[in-house]
Formats: C-alpha cells, sequence, structure tokens
C-alpha cells in the first residue's frame, strides 16, 4: 500500500521519472505500484490510480479532471510523438490551479456560512428569551389566531429566506 501524497504529487513525481529517463507508463505504473494488464494509460485507469494516493480534501471531481487531463496528455504524446513531460507540467499547473480556485471558493464562503448559521438560530433563540423574560411568546404564538397567523408568516419566510441562502451559497466549483 503506498502513501496517500495527493494527485499533484503524483504528477510531479511521474514528470521527474520522465525527465530521468522514464516512459510515460512507467512513471505512472511507479505512482501505483505495479504494473498495468495493458500497456496503456487510459482515463479509468488513472482515476483508480489517483483514488489510491488522493489526500483526504481531494474530490472525486479533481481526480476525474486530473485523470481525463493526463490520459489527454498521454494520447497527445503516442499520436502526435511530443513529448509527453511539458504535456503533464501543463495538466499539472491546470490542477494547481482548480485547487487554489476551490481552496480560495471555500475561503470566501466560510463567514457568510458562519453567519447564515447564527441567523437561523436567531428565531428560535428570540421565542426562548422571551419565554424567560415571562413574555408568553410561546402562549401567543401557539394560543391564539393572530399568533397562529404570526407563526405561519414567519415560518413561511424563513423556509423562503433559508432557500433563497442555499441558491446564493451554491458552489458549482466542488
Amino acid at each position: 500500500m503506498l502513501p496517500r501524497v495527493g494527485i499533484a504529487q503524483v504528477i510531479a513525481s511521474a514528470i521527474a521519472r520522465m525527465k530521468g529517463g522514464g516512459t510515460l507508463l512507467e512513471s505512472f505504473e511507479e505512482q501505483y505500484g505495479r504494473r498495468f494488464a495493458v500497456p496503456k494509460l487510459t482515463a479509468t485507469r488513472l482515476t483508480v490510480l489517483f483514488e489510491t494516493r488522493r489526500l483526504p480534501d481531494e474530490s472525486s471531481t479533481q481526480i476525474h479532471q486530473a485523470a481525463s487531463g493526463v490520459a489527454a496528455a498521454s494520447t497527445l504524446s503516442d499520436e502526435l510523438g511530443c513529448q509527453a513531460a511539458p504535456c503533464l507540467e501543463a495538466v499539472l499547473a491546470a490542477y494547481r490551479q482548480l485547487r487554489l480556485t476551490q481552496h480560495l471558493t471555500a475561503q470566501a464562503f466560510a463567514v457568510p456560512r458562519a453567519t447564515i448559521g447564527l441567523l437561523s438560530v436567531l428565531p428560535a433563540a428570540t421565542v426562548a428569551l422571551g419565554e424567560l423574560m415571562g413574555a408568553k411568546s410561546l402562549a401567543f404564538l401557539l394560543g391564539s389566531s393572530r399568533g397562529l397567523v404570526c407563526l405561519a408568516l414567519g415560518g413561511c419566510c424563513y423556509v423562503a429566506g433559508l432557500a433563497w441562502v442555499h441558491a446564493l451559497m451554491k458552489e458549482d466549483l466542488t
């Protein structure tokens, strides 16, 4: 069992192996820890390789994109006869850019998510504080027709607000 070093490290190690005189296939077989049954790199085979070596914070989308990029670089190298190392360096640069973008997006959404969590608890906290102060807010909300209307309207606004915030915070980069 090979250690989980991350997709970027696997690609960088393959590039280093190729620059040291190895072939594209040998460099990824070395990263996989065994030989492939067929001497061809495919996106499916690379997905399995990246899945075994990925870090815990690397997603299946990242694995798929990296595997597709490496498979495309392999095909390009096989069909055109160009060096695979520069192609893999481009794939590595694109992967690192993808990771950076996703990290910055997560950072940008961290404070709004915390604020949403705090504001989501606020209605229940207000009712609880009203009860502690002796305002009998639960008796009003549950015991009168005006209170039930207020509770229903408040609940509808609360659900609509949560749906709206969920739509705003939806991430397409994961």
